[in-house]
């Protein structure tokens, strides 16, 4: 097995930036040339399936979630555990990712205000209003139910992910072992069942399903699962594997990754994203645990790098699909989603450089 020194794992740096080229393609798709539909046969398509991605951003949340809780109930044993620990750890757990996204969220949703404003056409008096009723989407709280307007509405899944593991944190770090052995694949078996026997498939974000969004449940399912996936993880790299079982995990690990690929670009049923689900689970599992061959190949600067931007990207996407049809109306779909893919990655480093003025200016008020 890799004994990998470095902190960050470079193979799931690589995959964050695939998967979120990934959900942008399929927005654009989606947004500038309009989702194709399924047919019986089956048929190359453009990212029909690309929002599967966001799949893999909920896992390796909840991977991280558990690793943390992890290291952090270690510490707590030695110093003796108790309820108001607990809530500490998971306020403090939730203020640490809340801060770590907020200034390149803040950068982003400006940017894609203003591109909403401009593609609607809105009056001040118009404009003035979205932005009140943005308010929700600004501060991260619109899959609680207070939605109202969503410019840049991509963002469902961070405030899913920052709800979601506020519910989860405690029982994962009170329960851990029960949790992540046993509790959390029951709770993601049943949510995504539940999800597919009432709508038919696992995506969808703003579906009401009677108490929460539909995205939500996603979130909480997958997130759970993630913590599944860091348990067994966890337990790969405390055995030895041989040679054999080694290029086993490699061969696994690549045809789950080609499978989730081809499932993007087909048009096989939507059915099949609990499917992918699984591959997703498997991949995830695989890259953090480092058993299969070639994982050191990651752990470069280039890989860490499109780690690094993947979250401004993710941002970004939506400013330039809203603008690029009022610019470019003549344009066929492929050339809009084309330029759109270039504004988003001239955005992406607008969004860096003004997350970390952001960053800095936290810094020097204290809020860290």
């Amino acid at each position: 097995m890799d004994k990998r020194p470095s902190v960050r794992n470079g193979k799931i740096e690589f995959l964050r930036f695939l998967f979120c080229i990934i959900i942008l393609l399929f927005h654009g798709q989606k947004y500038l040339i309009g989702e194709t539909p399924l047919p019986k046969d089956i048929r190359l398509v453009f990212f029909r399936h690309g929002a599967i991605g966001v799949e893999f951003f909920f896992l390796v949340s909840g991977y991280l979630m558990a690793k943390t809780i992890y290291k952090t109930r270690t510490a707590d044993r030695e110093n003796g555990m108790t309820e108001q620990t607990l809530s500490k750890n998971a306020l403090m757990f939730i203020k640490k990712k809340y801060i770590s996204i907020l200034p390149q969220h803040l950068a982003a949703f400006v940017i894609v205000f203003i591109a909403y404003v401009i593609s609607n056409g809105f009056t001040v008096k118009e404009w003035i209003l979205k932005a009140i009723n943005s308010l929700p989407n600004l501060f991260l709280i619109e899959m609680s139910g207070l939605s109202f307007t969503n410019p840049n509405h991509i963002e469902w899944y961070i405030s899913s992910m920052l709800i979601a593991m506020a519910i989860l944190y405690p029982f994962c770090y009170k329960y851990y072992y029960t949790f992540t052995r046993y509790a959390a694949p029951l709770i993601s078996l049943l949510i995504v069942g539940y999800l597919i026997y009432e709508t038919k498939y696992l995506s969808g974000v703003t579906v009401w399903m009677g108490f929460s969004y539909k995205g939500m449940l996603r979130a909480v399912a997958e997130i759970a699962l993630g913590t599944t996936a860091f348990e067994i993880s966890r337990y790969m790299n405390q055995r030895t594997f041989s040679k054999v079982q080694r290029f086993a995990f490699t061969v696994l690990e690549l045809s789950c990754l080609s499978g989730i690929l081809i499932y993007c670009v087909t048009t096989f049923s939507s059915r099949y994203e609990s499917y992918a689900l699984i591959a997703i689970f498997v991949l995830v599992t695989l890259a953090f645990s480092g058993v299969s061959y070639g994982s050191r190949l990651f752990d470069n600067k280039l890989c860490y790098f499109l780690g690094n931007i993947s979250l401004p990207v993710y941002l970004a996407q939506l400013a330039p699909i809203y603008v690029v049809p009022v610019f470019f109306p003549d344009s066929s779909g492929m050339e809009q989603i084309l330029y759109a893919v270039i504004l988003t990655f001239v955005l992406t480093f607008v969004i860096m450089a003004m997350g970390n003025l952001t960053a800095n200016a936290f810094k020097k008020l204290g809020i860290k």
